[in-house]
Order: C-alpha cells, then structure tokens, then sequence
C-alpha cells in the first residue's frame, strides 16, 4: 500500500494524472479481498472442513489391512490445530474376537496411525459381527437382499444377530435425498414381515466411512 501511494505521488508530479481515487478503490478490494479469505478460514475451523482424502484413505487402509479387522467405518477427524489432529472410528471385527485380542490390534493400530498419518486414534469402536453363525449369515445375506432393493439405501454394514434374543441390528448409509425416519420404518417393515419373530433395530448414522 505504501508503494502504491508513492507511485501515486510521482505519476501525479511528472504527469499530473490523479490516480488517487483509483489506488483507493484498489487498496480497498484488496482489503476486502484478505478479510473474506480470513473469515472463511476462520468458519472453515470452527465449522469443520473435509479432511485430507489422502490421510483418511491411508488410516482407512492401515485398520482394513489389520488381521482380524473386517472393514472400517464412520471415520471422524477433529482439527485442534496444527499437529493435532485427533480421530474416531469403527471397525467391524468377529464377535468371537476376545477383549484381549481387540486390545492389542488397537494399541497398535493407534501407533501405527500416528506414525504414518500424525493423526492420533482417540477412540477405536467395535462392531461385532457373527460371521460364523450360519442362521445369521443367511439372515444378513435376506436383509442385504432388501436394502439392495432400495435405491436410497447406499450400504448397510455393522450387521448383528443375536438369535437367542431374536434381535438384528445394523447401520444403513442413506441418500440425502430421502426422509431418513420413513426410510428406516421401511427398511424395519420390510424385514419385519419376513422375520416377525425378531425385532428390527437399524440406525441412520450422519457419518460413516468405508
């Protein structure tokens, strides 16, 4: 700016131009211009923005890649500031897996992580999933039938069946563009007329990853 008006001053003193009032007008964009990419910056932080594809792609692979991890999802990464990056996440891993057992993968998937992302793995949740149960297996595969049949229902994932207490439970990734209560009711109806033995819990995560 203080260029600007010195060479302001030295065309209006060998040329008489006055270029005062067009300087100002850029001075003012400029201004203006700084303060707007400021303020989105600043929204940016406190709202939230979408992280690195390349880091959460790289921490999706590093817990899919794990023995005894299935599949991954509803990854969330909160920013408090540089080098401080902390994360959340689901995996889906066999209801057979011991307490010990999941202990361990996840002391080492946080060391990994970190190591090659900088992220730190704050909270690891588990989805149990009978794969071994072969009435589950056929029930999971019915379900998947339906959901598939449902352009709006994007992935169903987190499925569990508890035959003994004749429960299923799972999570269904939706569109955007459907009502999310009248798409789980259907969904819940659906399998409900072809298991009305069992009760029917499926949820609508906002955020999911996979």
């Amino acid at each position: 700016m203080i260029l600007g008006n010195l060479a302001t001053a030295l065309i209006m003193v060998f040329t008489g131009l006055a270029l005062e009032a067009y300087v100002g007008v850029l001075i003012s964009v400029f201004i203006i211009k700084s303060g707007l990419e400021m303020m989105g910056e600043t929204l940016g932080e406190i709202l939230g923005q979408r992280s690195d594809s390349e880091v959460t792609g790289r921490i999706k692979d590093i817990v899919c890649e794990t023995p005894g991890v299935l599949r991954a999802y509803d990854l969330v990464i909160n920013n408090y500031g540089p080098g401080r990056d902390y994360a959340s996440i689901h995996m889906e891993m066999d209801s057979g897996t011991t307490a010990e057992e999941i202990d361990v993968i996840s002391r080492d998937l946080q060391v990994r992580v970190y190591q090659e992302t900088g992220v730190t793995l704050a909270a690891i949740g588990v989805y149990s999933v009978n794969n071994t149960d072969p009435v589950a297996a056929g029930i999971r595969k019915k379900v998947l039938e339906i959901a598939s049949s449902h352009e709006w229902v994007l992935q169903i994932h987190a499925f569990h069946v508890d035959t003994d207490s004749k429960r299923m439970r799972f999570d269904a990734v939706l569109s955007f563009d459907v009502d999310r209560a009248e798409a789980i009711r259907t969904l819940c109806s659906e399998v409900s007329e072809i298991y009305p033995d069992y009760i029917c819990v499926p949820r609508s995560p906002t955020l999911n990853f996979c």
